[in-house]
């Protein structure tokens, strides 16, 4: 049942049935209306207080969902709304969530977040609280507070793998936040799995980096000797991720003292990701360009060079990169020299099956408006919503419609006029 209207009713005229179809039918549907107010709470306290002689001719009709306002300007709602469209398969559908959650985060916006992260069904719910209350710290101590309480308090409500993934984001989040360290410290003492206290230990080292401008790489290196070099440990992205930021923010101080420290925290992150066994040429691009952006073109360069060997792959998943390499192309005033590859990942791209398309073509539409062709990008995201809409299988479709429309919130785009009138068509057919 809807939350945002009531039943709707519809009483059927009080008079003798002579046809004996017209009985049954009768006593078909008022079983069928009994039974589905008996299943709900709701419909049960609408029906109080009616009359025997009138409650038993009422009708219920399922109330409509209520229309979604399309606003072009802010993809991410539409994403939200996208992913609650997917049906039959709660794993993608709080998945998807859970990345527009962190987008949400992303773009500061902690009450959408915590909106999403109530629409969430799984343990992406209780990961989300706990990064929305890093995110809040800073603004709302309290607040931040209770919704790391409250992530804790849920953990035991999950499986025993969920429990461990929530503890590492307790354990690293709260560090963040500065709770107390009995209290953060019981969470780490509950993950028992080696590689993820090792992992959650890093990105400790890496929030202590962030504060104080420097990352223990020996005491790193040491530990990882410990563990298998070939096992991928897709957390240390996040441990790299805080070593860049750590040393972007650096890089724009006024302080010569913090300068100094940044290209240190660079090349700890890279070291790291490179050791990670997990693809992550995305991830050094994007901070290439960033390096550009603050005037550090020669390590901007050092960190493309280190991956320029594992640029290529399925066109399915090198999409996406195909947008970063474009950003870094035009950062580095080389945005025609890439217009070859851009053309090559298209028509590879128009091969693909259609499930793959609309994500496909819409991350690489938005490289092409990263160098300047806003025509040619209008066209294939027109496409990417048509491929969406005419997968037979629904809830490929309504995926396909959440990538499209988190990729223009991930690239801080709204929707254009033609892909608006598509969305809004089908929202609200």
């Amino acid at each position: 049942m809807s939350q945002t209207s009531a039943p709707t009713f519809v009483i059927l005229p009080l008079m003798p049935f002579s046809c004996f179809t017209s009985r049954l039918w009768l006593l078909a549907f008022t079983a069928a209306a009994s039974a589905f107010a008996a299943e709900d709470s709701e419909i049960n306290q609408a029906l109080e207080g009616l009359p025997p002689e009138v409650r038993e001719h009422v009708r219920l009709i399922p109330p409509r969902e209520a229309p979604f306002n399309l606003d072009a300007a802010d993809p991410l709602k539409a994403a939200v709304y996208s992913a609650t469209q997917i049906r039959g398969d709660d794993d993608l559908r709080n998945r998807c969530l859970y990345l527009a959650g962190k987008q949400a985060l992303k773009q500061g916006r902690p009450a959408l977040a915590e909106e999403i992260a109530e629409k969430c069904t799984d343990f992406r719910s209780v990961l989300l609280l706990a990064e929305l209350a890093e995110t809040l710290s800073p603004h709302d101590r309290a607040k931040a507070e209770e919704f790391w309480d409250q992530s804790a308090r849920r953990v035991s409500q999950l499986k025993p793998w969920q429990s461990e993934f929530v503890a590492n984001k307790l354990v690293v989040t709260g560090n963040a936040m500065d709770l107390p360290p009995a209290k953060v410290g019981l969470w780490f003492q509950s993950i028992r799995d080696p590689l993820n206290r090792f992992v959650t230990g890093a990105e400790i080292k890496a929030i202590e980096a962030q504060k104080s401008g420097r990352f223990e790489m020996g005491l790193y290196r040491s530990e990882r000797q410990t563990i298998s070099l070939q096992i991928p440990l897709p957390g240390l992205m996040d441990v790299a991720s805080r070593l860049f930021d750590a040393g972007l923010t650096r890089y724009k101080s006024s302080s010569e003292a913090e300068k100094k420290q940044a290209p240190d925290l660079i090349r700890a992150g890279l070291e790291i990701l490179a050791g990670s066994n997990v693809v992550h040429a995305e991830q050094v691009t994007a901070l290439s360009k960033r390096l550009y952006q603050v005037g550090q073109k020669e390590l901007a360069r050092e960190a493309f060079e280190a991956i320029e060997h594992i640029l290529g792959g399925p066109p399915e998943e090198v999409a996406r990169l195909r947008f970063h390499m474009a950003a870094l192309w035009e950062a580095r005033g080389e945005s025609k020299t890439i217009i070859p590859l851009l053309e090559k990942s298209e028509k590879e791209s128009q091969l693909l099956e259609s499930m793959y398309q609309p994500f496909a073509f819409a991350w690489i539409a938005s490289a092409w408006i990263e160098i300047g062709d806003q025509e040619r990008a209008n066209v294939l995201n027109s496409k990417a919503c048509e491929a969406a809409i005419a997968n037979v299988n629904p809830r490929i479709g309504w995926q396909g419609l959440f990538e499209i429309n988190l990729c223009h919130a991930a690239t801080a785009r709204a929707l254009s006029r033609e892909v608006s009138k598509i969305l809004a068509n089908k929202f609200n057919p």
